[in-house]
This record gives structure tokens, sequence and C-alpha cells, in this order.
């Protein structure tokens, strides 16, 4: 999964250019670019911030994802995908938590209850990233948790 890697890398710098500490991806096609595992349906979400990364889902997905992920990666086991965000967040003491625009009212409501004006809207900041292939996107699929 090196892939992954520079795709995070490249979203950490874009992150530092807008002066963010944390990012929220919720977004399941932007989950499947930067995690490339094919199978989260948007079940939860992902953390991005300057120093790790963390993947929020629910146990269906454990297993697999266990096999799949670099050890660089968090993986947390939960259904509370929005509390487990904000505590991630909280314990590295974040000031200004971008979120992707393209997410639901609802959503919405939930994270800013969450983070209230520490919760900064973003418009395509990791599809500007999608729009250049990287050297991994022409040669292999992502992984789905089939193994298939």
């Amino acid at each position: 999964m090196t892939g992954l890697n520079q795709r995070v890398n490249e979203l950490q710098a874009e992150m530092k250019a807008l002066g963010l500490d944390g990012f929220i991806v919720t977004n399941p096609s932007n989950l499947l670019y930067l995690s490339q595992f094919d199978g989260l349906d948007g079940d939860g979400c992902l953390v991005i911030t300057p120093q790790q990364v963390t993947l929020i889902t629910d146990a269906r997905y454990q297993e697999a994802l266990e096999a799949s992920l670099p050890k660089t990666v968090n993986l947390e086991i939960t259904r509370d995908y929005y509390d487990v965000a904000h505590q991630v967040l909280a314990d590295q003491g974040y000031q200004r938590v971008g979120f992707e625009t393209s997410a639901s009212y609802a959503l919405y409501r939930k994270l800013a209850a969450l983070f209230g004006d520490k919760l900064v809207p973003e418009t395509g900041v990791i599809e500007k990233l999608r729009e250049v292939k990287d050297a991994r996107s022409g040669n292999s699929s992502p992984v789905h948790p089939t193994g298939k």
C-alpha cells in the first residue's frame, strides 16, 4: 500500500497550506482513494493529522483491514465514528479541522456539535489530488474486503 502513504502525504501538505490540524474524510470515493480499501461503502471515516492516520469503522471490516492496512495507520473499531474522530483530534490538541462539504447536513450538524467553530468546510481538496494519477493507480486495483 505504498500509494496510501503518497496520497496521505499529499493531503497533509494541502492541510498545512490551508492551516488545518486535521481532516475528516467521509466521502466514499475519497475514503477509497486514500485507504485503497474497497469495501467501506461509506461506513466510517478517515482522520488525517500531520502526525497520524486513523481509520474509524465498524467490526465488519476489522479482519480485512488488519490484514491489509499498513502498520502506520491506526484502526479504531466502533459505531461511534465521529465521537472517536473527535477524541483522536482532541488528543492532538486540534485548532482547525477540515471536513468535506459534500457531507450530508445531518453529518455536518453532528460534526458542528462536536467541533464547534473549529470546524472548517473544505471543497474539492481531495478531489484535486485524485485528478493526478499516481504510479500505483494504473497498475493495481484497491483492496477488496474479500481479498479479490
